[in-house]
């Protein structure tokens, strides 16, 4: 379990290096009402798997990839 929760945390802090402060900021919105607004924002956290797609028989909705959940970057 140490082994794998060694390679979550090496993924995100890879992942958090590439994410700018307005990008976080997109995030943290994100987080909280699990819809894409202005999807032009969105589109290259979507390209680098930042944010994903999930569908369901309500339709689709996004939210910050699980890797990222806790960053604590989304805290601020």
């Amino acid at each position: 379990m140490d082994a794998l929760e060694d390679v979550i945390r090496e993924e995100r802090n890879r992942l958090s290096l590439a994410i700018s402060e307005d990008e976080w900021d997109l995030l943290r919105a994100l987080t909280k009402n699990k819809k894409i607004h202005k999807y032009e924002n969105y589109h290259s956290l979507l390209r680098n798997l930042f944010v994903l797609e999930y569908k369901d028989d309500d339709g689709s909705w996004f939210d910050v990839n699980p890797v990222l959940a806790e960053a604590k970057e989304l805290d601020r």
